[in-house]
């Protein structure tokens, strides 16, 4: 199942689709494969705060 939602893509602006996985819910840019935006989705399909883009990710992997 896939619903359109009104999240933006950190990485390149356009739409975020909500999806659903083995995993739990989640948002993915809606023009992927060319972009592989994700964002991470609360159950009820609520977004997890505000999707970054690519130079933040990084940086919240990287920091201890």
């Amino acid at each position: 199942m896939t619903t359109a939602v009104s999240v933006v893509c950190g990485e390149c602006g356009a739409a975020m689709v909500l999806r659903d996985s083995r995993h739990g819910r989640f948002y993915s840019c809606s023009t992927f494969p060319a972009c592989r935006g994700t964002h991470g989705a609360h159950a009820d399909g609520r977004p997890q705060g505000p999707p970054a883009g690519r130079p933040t990710r990084e940086a919240r992997l990287a920091a201890p």
